[in-house]
C-alpha cells in the first residue's frame, strides 16, 4: 500500500466513525484537511463539555470551505 492509499483509508475510516460519506468529487488532500479542521473543531469544543457536539455539521462545514477554497 502506498501512502496516498493509506491516507485514502485513513479518511475513509473517519468518514465513517463520523457517519459521513466523503465527496469522491473532491481531491485527497482537501478530503484530508476538511477531515482535519473537524477533528481540531471537535476537540476545542470537547475542553468545554457544556457545549453541544455537532461533529456531522462541522464536516460538512469544512467540506464547503473546501470547495470554496478550490473553486477560487
Amino acid at each position: 500500500m502506498n501512502t496516498i492509499e493509506m491516507l485514502l483509508a485513513i479518511v475513509r475510516g473517519y468518514e465513517e466513525i463520523l457517519g459521513v460519506e466523503g465527496p469522491s468529487d473532491l481531491p485527497l488532500e482537501s478530503r484530508l484537511r476538511a477531515l482535519l479542521m473537524t477533528l481540531t473543531h471537535c476537540t476545542r469544543r470537547a475542553e468545554n463539555l457544556s457545549e453541544h457536539l455537532q461533529p456531522k455539521q462541522v464536516w460538512a462545514d469544512a467540506i464547503a470551505i473546501e470547495r470554496a477554497r478550490l473553486n477560487q
